[in-house]
């Protein structure tokens, strides 16, 4: 894509950064066909119309870093930063599992998730590769607990927030795994993670599908278990941002009465607790969670 008074599509790109002088972009740059970025056109060394050869177009740092065999660095967001590879791998295969809709009739989990994984592996490959499949069930998931949030907090915004700072985690947490960031004992930690979560997972479905077995000192206290680990295992690699990110997802989540309200017999969130155990059963049976 090409941005100037010329060209038959135009796009503000003041806001991004030139890929090659790191200034703001202005409106005569184009956008690299393999990293996304805007580049000025001054920048490019192009001459003439920039619109000609937006569709192939590649900028000095894409070319540049293939004819050498370097690797590009990506831009997590937040300050964070990880240099990334030129092989494009599919995140969900890792992950086993900004803008917001504005209804809950109209509000994906699944659509937000592949929003989030473009805009953080933009840098990685084409755009046409960053086009990842998000697993249905765990959008659903999400989607359910979207609904709880927003029905006990009576929020839709706050409640979108959940979700988004879910997802924003997962993805980081994904990429970091996919370019081997983590070293020997993290990976430890995040093996204890997975084995805790699944037992909160299970415990949540048992909660629900057995009369008179709900605890929520038992539900507080997995939550708060997997909230450390979390917090152990991105301690060297993402901001306090990220960290403030896990504090406000398990903050809500542990909420003492949330989980009361929301396994409160006949309360109006019971089903959508239900749909979201449905789920939950589906990825333990995959053993996806």
């Amino acid at each position: 894509m090409a941005s100037g008074k010329a060209c038959g599509e135009v796009e503000r790109t003041g806001k991004w950064l030139c890929a090659v002088c790191k200034k703001g972009g202005g409106v005569n740059s184009i956008q690299g066909t393999m990293c996304a970025e805007w580049v000025h056109q001054k920048c490019s060394g192009l001459r003439g119309s920039l619109t000609s050869v937006a569709a192939a177009f590649k900028c000095k740092v894409c070319t540049e870093g293939a004819a050498d065999g370097g690797n590009v660095e990506l831009d997590l967001g937040d300050g964070e930063k990880l240099e990334g590879v030129k092989t494009f791998c599919y995140l969900g295969d890792m992950l086993n599992g900004e803008e917001m809709a504005g209804t809950t009739e109209n509000f994906s989990s699944k659509s937000l998730a592949l929003k989030a994984q473009k805009k953080i592996l933009s840098g990685m490959a084409s755009r046409g590769a960053a086009n990842l499949v998000v697993d249905d069930v765990t959008g659903s998931v999400l989607d359910e607990l979207y609904r709880l949030l927003r029905g006990h907090l009576n929020s839709r915004k706050e409640a979108e927030k959940v979700i988004k700072d879910i997802i924003k985690i997962v993805v980081k947490v994904g990429v970091l795994s996919l370019h081997n960031q983590f070293s020997t004992e993290e990976m430890a930690v995040a093996r204890r993670f997975k084995t805790l979560f699944h037992q909160l997972a299970m415990t949540v479905v048992t909660f629900y599908r057995v009369e008179f077995t709900f605890d929520r000192t038992v539900l507080m206290k997995h939550l708060e278990t997997c909230k450390g680990l979390l917090h152990k295992l991105i301690e060297n690699h993402l901001s306090a941002k990220s960290h403030g990110r896990v504090d406000h997802v398990f903050g809500r989540l542990s909420d003492a009465g949330f989980l009361t309200a929301v396994y409160t017999p006949d309360s109006p969130l019971c089903p959508a607790l239900s749909r979201l155990c449905d789920g939950l059963d589906k990825l333990l049976d995959d053993d996806v969670i």
